[in-house]
């Protein structure tokens, strides 16, 4: 029962992930007359996204912890897992929240070049959780010892964790500049 549970869930969120990031928000784009409206709507879709993410990954993650304890965070599945989790709550209470303050303010000038550059680490992290994602169900969140070991996951997670930090914190100074000359 737990793995037909644990399979729905990765389902509902991965395929929603896949749906309204390279289905939905494209289609609107190039079908509505208005990037703002299908801005609009695309943002509140993938907020929508963002919270089914937030219940189905912190189920699965539960689940894991009380079938394996802790050799989730000592396999590439669960940190896959976190850290898809993560990217869901930096994108959603972080980047978002920036995001809208540009939008409000008018995407024009240097709010225009701080909301480009904050939508294209979103759009990079999206892209990272939807192939962690992918992997996790083609894979499965089974934690099989002899998978784990074929490739240092922990070593890769790091390096996007770098990557990432000096990504967002380059971009933080400016887009602070930017965010106090608003208030």
């Amino acid at each position: 029962m737990r793995q037909m549970a644990e399979r729905l869930l990765l389902t509902v969120w991965v395929g929603g992930m896949w749906t309204v990031g390279y289905i939905v928000a494209p289609t609107l784009f190039i079908t509505l007359n208005d990037p703002a409206l299908a801005g609009t709507i695309a943002g509140k879709l993938f907020t929508i996204m963002s919270y089914v993410g937030l219940i189905c990954g912190g189920l699965l993650l539960l689940n894991a912890l009380l079938e394996y304890q802790m050799r989730v965070f000592h396999s590439w599945r669960g940190l896959v897992l976190i850290g898809m989790l993560l990217i869901v709550c930096l994108g959603q209470f972080v980047l978002e929240p920036r995001m809208a303050v540009l939008r409000h303010a008018g995407l024009q000038g240097e709010n225009l070049h701080a909301f480009m550059r904050l939508h294209g680490v979103a759009q990079v992290l999206f892209l990272l959780a939807s192939l962690g994602g992918l992997s996790l169900v083609l894979f499965g969140l089974r934690f099989h010892a002899n998978l784990d070991q074929l490739v240092d996951f922990e070593g890769l997670v790091d390096l996007c964790h770098d990557v990432i930090c000096q990504t967002v914190l380059a971009n933080n100074d400016d887009d602070l500049a930017v965010m106090g000359q608003l208030t």
